[in-house]
């Protein structure tokens, strides 16, 4: 572990056939992408960010649907407002009914 300066566990080094670290931590990209974060290549890596920028500007197009759009605000600023409640909470619902009523 002193080796590689692991700071957090779990952690997953990637080693080349050269002996050299490849990747100092690939557990983070298995968490968040699976399978699908192999092989752990720079050109792997900036395909899985600009798959995760196409998912984040994707949100616009749910949110906008002919005249309705639920992303610019009359100011004509992008406003994006996800709530998120549990239905057994009396305050949420109470949030929740005063969020219809106000749209």
């Amino acid at each position: 572990m002193r080796y590689f300066e692991l700071s957090t566990i779990p952690n997953l080094v990637i080693i080349g056939q050269d002996g050299k670290t490849l990747n100092p931590n690939v557990a983070e990209l298995i968490e968040e992408h699976g399978i699908e974060a192999y092989p752990f290549t720079p050109e792997k890596l900036d395909k899985l960010a600009a798959i995760e920028k196409a998912k984040l500007e994707s949100l616009e197009s749910v949110l906008v649907n002919g005249e309705n759009d639920f992303v610019i605000d009359k100011s004509g600023s992008k406003v994006i407002f996800l709530f998120c409640a549990n239905i057994a909470c009396c305050y949420c619902i109470t949030f929740n009914n005063l969020l219809i009523i106000s749209n």
